[in-house]
């Protein structure tokens, strides 16, 4: 039987806390799972976030996605 792994998402958090952040995403993107994507929300700070999302978009590909001036 051929079975397919279950998606799974890492969702990151930022706000104020660009290094913490890039720590986590660079973590999560090491993992050997391979069925999973790394959600990050920038959460209205104005620390660079946005423009480090662009770059580790540009590093990891389609494992992560960049929600912006998300409130929660």
């Amino acid at each position: 039987m051929n079975r397919t792994e279950p998606k799974v998402a890492g969702v990151v958090l930022n706000y104020k806390g660009i290094a913490d952040t890039l720590q986590s995403i660079a973590s999560l993107a090491t993992q050997t799972y391979d069925n999973f994507t790394i959600v990050a929300i920038e959460n209205g700070s104005h620390d660079g976030s946005v423009e480090a999302f662009k770059k580790l978009e540009t590093k990891y590909g389609n494992k992560i996605q960049e929600t912006k001036r998300q409130r929660i």
